[in-house]
């Protein structure tokens, strides 16, 4: 069966569930009712046209279709603060690791352990993981654990976003 069309749009997560809202017209929907848990991240597959959110209340993972429907459950007993998608993989961080899972044939994969990690982001380009640490120190990956790299030391990182070049803000300064 086929995916049913969605416009572009913004997914977001609340207490009553996963949201959606066309960016043509701002309207907001209901996609995901939930309740029992706290909800956490959420992320993209545009690809795939799949989303997926992490619910660390009950600490599991789920997927479902762009809509909405085909809600499914993955990867009980893990929870994520901060969640992304590319090729194939989901990468998050649980407060105190970063972590991998290649969709739909696993295993879960520790990348990078020590003090409670802050945000992560993908480079897609370059296959890349960007994460910051709680001394707030910036470091980057490839996507199979090699060359890991500190790019800034003590910035206090609070944000951290990609597009051709990287952006982060810092607790200290209000610039980004």
């Amino acid at each position: 069966t086929s995916t049913p069309s969605v416009p572009n749009s913004l997914f977001w997560t609340q207490t009553s569930g996963i949201w959606r809202s066309p960016t043509s017209t701002g309207a907001p929907t209901l996609i995901v009712p939930y309740a029992g848990g706290e909800l956490g991240g959420i992320t993209v597959d545009s690809v795939g046209q799949r989303i997926y959110w992490g619910d660390f209340g009950n600490g599991s993972f789920f997927s479902a279709n762009l809509d909405g429907t085909n809600v499914t459950a993955l990867l009980p007993g893990e929870s994520a603060n901060s969640l992304t998608y590319d090729d194939g993989y989901l990468f998050w961080h649980d407060g105190a690791s970063v972590k991998r899972y290649l969709v739909g044939t696993g295993p879960v994969q520790t990348l990078v352990t020590g003090c409670p990690v802050g945000q992560i982001n993908v480079d897609a380009v370059n296959n890349q993981l960007y994460w910051g640490d709680c001394s707030g120190t910036l470091s980057r990956m490839n996507y199979n654990s090699t060359n890991p790299q500190v790019l800034l030391f003590e910035m206090g990182l609070k944000g951290l976003a990609l597009t051709s070049q990287l952006y982060h803000a810092e607790s200290s300064s209000p610039d980004l």
